[in-house]
């Protein structure tokens, strides 16, 4: 038997399927970049990591990190191998977009699914995906801040 009375198995998110597939028609952007485009947005680095570390404060840090995860092998990828093409970027932030969704319809925040709409409708080249992996660690820090601790954690 599986299930959620067994402790395993498919567990739907509150929001059930219809919230992630909400979510996945979302038209959210991440503003990566200060006017000017050369810098990168200071909002993405506090305010708006500080709102999304909120939204997932519900989210395992467990959780977190492996999607975090995903985000640094790429980065590191990309600052090793600088002839990644775009193309190449774009198909890595889907596939951890359709990584989100798949958490999303399993018990997770559906605003992990919302995090990761917003960067495949925003990140399209190498700098992009560097601009969020930035946005990604200060959101993985202030989630320290806001999410919920185990007992006994610090």
């Amino acid at each position: 038997m599986r299930g959620p009375e067994r402790g395993g198995g498919y567990r739907p998110n509150g929001d059930g399927c219809e919230g992630v597939i909400k979510a996945l028609g979302g038209q959210q952007r991440l503003d990566l970049f200060a006017p000017g485009g050369e810098t990168i947005n200071p909002r993405l680095l506090d305010a708006e990591a500080q709102e999304t570390a909120r939204r997932l404060k519900s989210l395992a840090p467990s959780q977190l990190r492996r999607f975090y995860g995903q985000v640094v092998a790429f980065r590191t990828r990309l600052e090793t191998n600088p002839d990644i093409s775009d193309a190449e970027v774009q198909a890595q932030v889907a596939a951890m977009k359709a990584n989100a969704a798949y958490a999303g319809v399993r018990d997770q925040p559906v605003a992990l699914v919302d995090l990761f709409v917003a960067a495949s409708n925003s990140v399209r080249t190498g700098k992009e995906f560097l601009a969020f992996a930035r946005h990604m660690q200060a959101v993985v820090a202030f989630h320290k801040v806001y999410g919920i601790k185990k007992e006994g954690a610090r």
